[in-house]
């Protein structure tokens, strides 16, 4: 079947996140904001080898959907340096994690925009007097990069591309400040890597990057894997890239397994990156393995329906099932993963009109279709016709829908 992500997935492939590097790459040609004109003294607990070994364990409970253990080891921390910019960037980052495993939700987009407004405004006080300060720039870098990809999936474009802009420039003056920092691997390696693929991919572009400092693909690859061992903050998004970049625009999907699997070995309590590695197998032909692999996670059903996010995560789940039993011929258990799915879909935000609502309402039919029930199929195109969302598979319902009734 033609493998359209039922992902937000930055996602395999997705103009969303796609679009995201355009912010961080070529949003030089936008306006920076402005910033506040008082300022704050504030530490560089990054220069501290004792909070920076806190902060790597911090991350990586978050990252492991365990938000209270990374309050818990930062709280000494917090404790003596209330007022540090650090903290509303934590908060952010959990509302991040409430947001990302179902982008279709929109309940807490105001409160992800609160958090890292807030964390820009206290870097930027602390910028405007000590504008090397190397916290300051490294979370203001972080949250306006986080701002940007969330409103490039809310297809805000000129927003996303505000934030960009202030996101790459403020890395470039990290580097400036301190041109060993460990993080900026990140930064710098997507900004070399895509700014010189971009180009090629979209030859209109051409004409914009003589405006830019010239990438190398190498090197930001070289800089991206770097940042995957050695980043203190972005350590797991650096990993994320590099799946990301392999798969899609190198073409190795065998490095990109690895990264994706490397994910779900790190932080094994993330589902988010279970079902993106399961889809990921699943895009790459790997149909068996997705079984297998997904298969682990049904056990734990009833506990992950309990999770904030986990009725989104087990519609993802049936419905990746549902595409490989689909893809393998087994119409009978693709209709029963679908139907799993979309109980799922009716437990979650927007309900029917989600992308996965019709994506497996269109496998239903397709599934009745190829077994010989066509007034089972029509009924199920009929329903996912009527649907209201973005997703392609209810203009293929229509299709097929039409080419039922020409030759019934």
């Amino acid at each position: 079947m033609n493998k359209t992500s039922p992902f937000n997935f930055a996602t395999f492939p997705s103009r969303h996140l796609r679009t995201v590097w355009y912010v961080l790459v070529f949003t030089v040609l936008f306006l920076s904001l402005p910033m506040p004109s008082s300022a704050q003294d504030s530490p560089e607990l990054m220069k501290n080898e004792a909070f920076v070994r806190d902060v790597q364990k911090a991350i990586d409970s978050v990252y492991n959907m365990d938000y209270a253990a990374s309050v818990r080891i930062l709280a000494p921390w917090r404790q003596k340096y209330p007022d540090h910019p650090i903290w509303s960037f934590w908060q952010g980052l959990q509302t991040w994690w409430l947001i990302l495993p179902d982008l279709e939700d929109k309940q807490y987009d105001k409160k992800l925009i609160y958090d890292f407004s807030q964390t820009n405004y206290q870097c930027s006080l602390v910028l405007n007097k000590d504008p090397d300060n190397l916290d300051a720039l490294l979370l203001k870098s972080a949250s306006d990069a986080f701002l940007a990809r969330f409103y490039a999936n809310r297809d805000n474009w000129l927003k996303a591309f505000q934030y960009g802009k202030t996101s790459i420039n403020t890395v470039f003056a990290l580097k400036d400040a301190d041109p060993g920092f460990s993080d900026l691997g990140f930064g710098l390696g997507a900004y070399n890597f895509y700014s010189a693929w971009l180009p090629q991919q979209y030859p209109i572009l051409k004409s914009l990057t003589w405006l830019l400092p010239k990438g190398d693909k190498s090197k930001g690859l070289h800089m991206l894997r770097s940042a995957a061992d050695s980043s203190v903050l972005v350590k797991p998004e650096a990993i994320y890239t590099l799946g990301r970049v392999y798969l899609e625009a190198e073409q190795k999907p065998d490095s990109a397994l690895y990264y994706f699997n490397r994910l779900t070995k790190l932080y094994p309590q993330n589902l988010y990156y279970q079902i993106l590695y399961a889809y990921a197998l699943f895009r790459e032909g790997h149909l068996p393995e997705v079984l297998i692999y997904t298969q682990r996670m049904l056990p734990e059903e009833s506990e992950i329906s309990k999770k904030p996010f986990g009725s989104a995560i087990l519609e993802h789940l049936f419905a990746v099932r549902a595409m490989v039993d689909y893809d393998m011929g087994d119409f009978i258990r693709t209709i029963s993963n679908c139907q799993e799915s979309r109980k799922y879909s009716r437990l979650s935000p927007m309900s029917k009109n989600r992308f996965n609502y019709a994506l497996c309402g269109f496998l239903i039919g397709q599934s009745y279709e190829d077994i010989g029930n066509t007034p089972k199929a029509k009924e199920y195109y009929e329903e996912t016709a009527r649907l209201k969302s973005d997703s392609p598979y209810i203009e293929r319902a229509k299709e097929r829908l039409k080419k039922l009734r020409e030759h019934p």
